[in-house]
């Protein structure tokens, strides 16, 4: 690897500090930096190679403590440290320059004025937002104003000028958080007045790119049907708006979602498009470099977009500067470029992931094709035999596509691991069916949403044979997406056990002298060894006479009951970055299960049965069962269309409803207020023996009395704590009839509510109940086994 490489991974590190602990806590690791950038510099001095002959007579005659080793372990120590001070340097002036002077705009009535840079996207309550440059200069940050929903006619250009309530974006959701500051956005304001809007006559050179790509966008739609429509604009401009949550999620755990990120994928595929039309002239290349870096920006400026076209650029102009084509140093070349313009970048999970994917390909994917292609290189047919020889090539090419599949995942699945709690397992397999339709959908998608701007009719034409690309893609993802094992959850300690494993075969594999051999052997080993993961975590839970899980679905609840063999879910929804029916499928498939007995919706707020549609999509259920009121007639004429769809039965709780779960029963107790949604809710009673599990949904504290008063609830051991923790629910009246002794609350991290209130947690702490929280632990895990109780 080249200097640069070095050089750009201690800027990153430095950056990526700085970003979750502070500039605040960086003196003394710049000592420490400082220090072994010096200790690196005197080692370089004293090995150098020119000074000792023989080193470089025979660079290969070494071992781990060798002058030469040392030489060329102190030349990267250099160009690391280096990086890291300087990056410590340029990430305290950034803040200076750029993020301190956002603190002068916050206030509850603050005038902003200043020009809207993006077009308008929809919230979640009815409104728009969009990034604004405020006005002042070169250092004005930028803000991310929500608006009404009169703001869907602004575009680029246009000036706003009122008063807002503005704070700092990294005090989003009532927490820390450094999404937005990752964007380069520093501000977040709310215009609860209509402010005085300037609309521009055109808009402006500068916003040109995001211009095109409404006009691509627009034209996608046109040409192609609503099926195909979405998907072509997902790998086109990397617009995801258009799939619906189901196929989102299909894309996500088949492993597809990075075509629909604007990449190296895509941007190489351009390229190779060029250099064939220009016949390999990397001069003439070289001139369409621009129009990379303007459909870069028509993609949004994404990181992976960026990256990829630094590194392609770099590879391009390399030949021509008469320099070897590197793929590490055109990646830290990328990584560095992006870091100067925002070190706070740093932070982004999309950055993370790309660059961790294309350092992964560089790093094994080669060695790993050459060690996949060992035991098929001897089988290669004379060329006499076309039919068998197409055959051979065409194994050839898939191991291709296997190798810098699994290399692209070296990385970033432990990423997704720790950000999504999710082990993707089906990338290879769904790249080597997929991802070459959906590079041929992406050409088809720009040339056909750009003539469509002009002739509608011939593109729609076209479109019609060219969605075929989508559709089949559409297939491939919902195909492999609803396998139970495409993906499984990091809640399974066993699934971990079996990710540290793999990656510790790999490291044995790396520093081995002798290379392994038999790779069929070894993969059937790590598949095997996933089995029995799966497996063991079937045991455990199969073996306890009843286990209940708290699941971390965000702000929300989703309870999974398990006991003697058979399964129950009580609500499914949240607002997590994932579904919550994503989030409880991964659950039970991480022990082997992928069918339900039983679905409990307590009442139809969207934060306890939104991700039941997902569900249903994941698993089979046999039964539902709903709560018998008429509160929300809709929700409930939804929920019994989808069962019956997938052949459920469904169970209108309106009286006393005892069902069996394995070893333990099951009591579903009516509701018992009416009017709001939360008061019109059913109750679960989960007993085993003597221990008993009580969930009250959004229960408030006049229907938690009805409750005691009206039905004989038991002294019960664990309280899935009612309404996420809202101080209107466990009343002190309801507590001391029920007595918890431990008490789970589902409630997500740094909620707008400020669920759990201070006034629950002090009731629940006076009773003596030992308490745990979803929002700070992640999922909760109660297992009952004979006298003994944990909780995990």
């Amino acid at each position: 690897m080249r200097k640069l490489a070095w050089f750009s991974a201690g800027f990153g590190a430095a950056c990526l500090w700085a970003c979750y602990f502070g500039l605040g806590a960086v003196p003394g690791l710049i000592a420490a930096v400082l220090l072994g950038l010096m200790l690196a510099a005197w080692l370089t001095t004293r090995l150098r190679p020119d000074e000792h002959p023989l080193l470089l007579r025979r660079p290969r005659e070494k071992g781990p403590l060798s002058r030469w080793t040392l030489y060329q372990v102190s030349r990267r120590g250099l160009a690391l440290c280096l990086g890291g001070v300087l990056a410590f340097g340029w990430a305290s002036a950034y803040f200076m320059l750029f993020r301190a002077p956002a603190e002068q705009w916050i206030g509850d009535e603050v005038a902003i004025s200043g020009e809207v840079s993006s077009y308008p996207r929809p919230t979640s309550i009815g409104g728009y937002s969009v990034t604004v440059r405020l006005d002042g200069g070169f250092f004005a940050p930028d803000a991310l104003v929500y608006g009404s929903a009169d703001w869907g006619g602004l575009k680029p250009g246009d000036h706003i000028d009122g008063t807002a309530r503005v704070k700092l974006s990294t005090q989003a959701y009532g927490g820390d958080t450094t999404y937005y500051t990752a964007k380069g956005v520093y501000l977040l304001a709310y215009c609860d007045d209509e402010p005085e809007i300037t609309f521009a006559e055109r808009v402006p050179f500068r916003h040109w790119p995001a211009l095109c790509a409404r006009k691509l966008r627009d034209g996608i739609d046109t040409a192609f049907d609503g099926v195909a429509a979405p998907i072509a604009a997902a790998v086109t401009l990397g617009d995801k708006t258009g799939l619906d949550d189901t196929l989102y999620s299909a894309f996500n755990r088949a492993g597809l979602m990075h075509a629909a990120v604007v990449s190296g994928f895509h941007i190489s595929f351009l390229v190779e498009i060029v250099l064939v039309l220009c016949g390999k002239h990397r001069r003439v290349a070289l001139a369409m470099i621009p129009l990379l870096v303007f459909y870069a920006l028509m993609a949004g400026g994404t990181p992976s977009a960026l990256r990829a076209v630094i590194m392609q650029s770099a590879l391009l102009f390399a030949p021509v500067a008469q320099r070897e084509e590197d793929g590490p140093s055109a990646l830290g070349l990328a990584l560095l470029a992006l870091l100067i313009q925002n070190p706070f970048a740093a932070a982004s999970v999309g950055l993370q992931l790309s660059f961790a994917s294309v350092a992964g390909i560089l790093l094994i994917s080669e060695p790993l094709r050459q060690w996949l292609y060992r035991p098929l290189k001897p089988l290669r047919p004379p060329k006499e035999q076309k039919l068998k020889l197409m055959l051979w090539n065409g194994a050839r090419t898939v191991l291709t596509g296997v190798s810098t599949s699994l290399g692209a995942m070296l990385f970033t699945v432990p990423l997704i691991a720790l950000y999504f709690g999710q082990i993707l397992l089906l990338s290879p397999v769904s790249n080597v069916l997929a991802l070459w339709a959906l590079s041929f959908l992406m050409m088809c998608a720009l040339i056909l949403g750009a003539l469509a701007v002009f002739l509608p009719g011939p593109a729609a034409f076209l479109g019609a044979i060219a969605g075929l690309l989508g559709h089949y893609a559409r297939w491939v993802a919902l195909w492999l997406g609803r396998f139970p094992f495409a993906s499984l959850s990091t809640d399974s300690r066993y699934c971990l056990i079996w990710l540290g494993t793999v990656y510790l075969a790999l490291l044995t594999a790396f520093v081995s002298r002798e290379k392994p051999r038999r790779p069929l052997l070894w993969v059937c080993g790590l598949v095997v060894l996933l089995c029995a993961s799966v497996g063991f975590g079937r045991l455990e839970v199969e073996t306890a006479d009843l286990t209940v899980t708290a699941l971390d679905v965000g702000q929300g609840s989703s309870t999974a009951l398990l006991s003697g063999g058979q399964a129950a879910l009580v609500d499914c929804g949240g607002d997590g970055s994932r579904s919550a029916g994503d989030v409880a499928a991964d659950y039970f498939a991480s022990m082997g299960r992928a069918r339900l007995d039983l679905l409990v919706l307590t009442h139809f707020d969207s934060d306890h049965f939104n991700g039941v549609e997902q569900l249903f999509y994941r698993m089979r259920v046999d039964k539902v069962a709903i709560p018998g009121s008429d509160t929300d007639p809709e929700d409930a004429a939804r929920v019994i269309e989808l069962a019956e769809a997938e052949g459920a039965e469904v169970v209108l709780v309106d009286d006393t409803v005892e069902l069996p779960l394995g070893k333990s029963a099951l009591t579903l107790l009516p509701p018992l207020g009416g009017g709001t949604s939360n008061e019109s809710g059913q109750f679960i009673l989960c007993s085993h023996g003597d221990f008993d599990v009580l969930i009250t949904g959004d229960a408030d504290a006049f229907v938690e009395k009805m409750l005691v008063k009206y039905c004989p609830i038991p002294d019960v051991e664990l309280l899935v704590v009612g309404h996420h923790g809202s101080k209107n629910s466990s009343c002190e009246e309801f507590l001391q009839a029920t007595t918890p002794e431990l008490a789970v609350i589902s409630a997500g991290a740094n909620n707008s509510y400020g669920h759990p209130a201070d006034e629950t947690l002090e009731r629940l702490e006076a009773l003596g109940a030992e308490i745990r929280r979803t929002d700070q632990e992640g999922t909760v895990t109660v297992r009952v086994q004979g006298d003994r109780v944990g909780v995990y």
